[in-house]
């Protein structure tokens, strides 16, 4: 399999299954807001080390600790709140 296909259909059911809400709650979509985020910072320090860029591999380093430093802090606070088991 091609990997663009493979990326096309992954986008698309992630998309689709956010439209279409299925027991999506709204931490959940945030999680997965954040987790995407995350990628694509991960994913840009590999083109900033490909484009010899020091400065975008630095903001997607920050990036990708800020998004995924939100995302524990989240999961923390709302495990102590007892609304995420």
């Amino acid at each position: 399999m091609d990997p663009i296909d493979f990326i096309k259909g992954a986008v698309h059911l992630i998309v689709s299954f956010i439209l279409r809400g299925e027991n999506m709650k709204k931490e959940n979509v945030l999680f997965l807001l954040l987790a995407i985020i995350t990628v694509l910072c991960i994913m840009s320090i590999g083109v900033a080390i490909a484009e010899r860029s020091p400065l975008i591999a630095v903001f997607a380093i920050i990036g990708a600790f800020i998004a995924t430093g939100i995302g524990f802090s989240l999961r923390k606070k709302l495990r102590e709140s007892g609304e995420l088991q």
